[in-house]
């Protein structure tokens, strides 16, 4: 039997699953970070995840000093997908491969875009292992070099903003979470 053609252990699929649980409760708590700064426009995503929790779709960003310019996010996803995409087809993989694993790099280019972002604010994450499934072991939030979010405060918090989120959302193609709408759910953390 091939590696590919393994039945799936349970305890495998579970560690996936928290580790891409993980990496969405860092995207929403790294939001709420944001939109201090910065509104959103959220959509619907195209397939909806039936095991974990689906990573939010973030259309585009208005940064509140400049309210004239609107970054296109997932725009600028696509065009790197794509590009990812032509790389793996290059490298011998199959379309199918190619554009699942387009996937999990799109949802780490978030974090590291909003990660970016949250940089000029003096918030430095950090992570034990990432990977195309999520986010593995450990992962810090720092402001100002102190710890502001550890692990556990990620997996409280970032459901609560997840649930809000989608809530929002409702039946909308897409919504628009306005500047510090989400700040609230960070009100207890006191390195902030």
């Amino acid at each position: 039997m091939m590696d590919n053609d393994k039945p799936h252990n349970s305890s495998v699929i579970k560690k996936q699953q928290e580790a891409r649980n993980l990496q969405s409760d860092l995207e929403c708590v790294l939001l709420a970070l944001l939109s201090s700064k910065y509104k959103f426009t959220i959509a619907k995503p195209q397939k909806k995840a039936e095991y974990s929790r689906q990573f939010i779709k973030v259309k585009n960003m208005i940064k509140f000093d400049d309210l004239n310019f609107t970054f296109h996010v997932q725009k600028f996803f696509k065009k790197c997908s794509l590009e990812s995409i032509s790389l793996s087809l290059k490298n011998g993989l199959t379309q199918k491969t190619a554009k699942r694993r387009s996937q999990a790099y799109k949802r780490r280019l978030a974090l590291h875009l909003f990660e970016d972002l949250l940089l000029e604010d003096g918030f430095l994450i950090t992570t034990h292992k990432e990977n195309r499934e999520g986010i593995i072991g450990d992962v810090t939030i720092y402001k100002n070099n102190l710890p502001s979010f550890s692990k556990n405060d990620i997996q409280n918090i970032g459901p609560v903003i997840w649930d809000f989120l989608n809530e929002r959302l409702g039946s909308s193609l897409q919504v628009t979470i306005d500047f510090s709408e989400l700040s609230c759910f960070l009100n207890t953390q006191t390195n902030l």
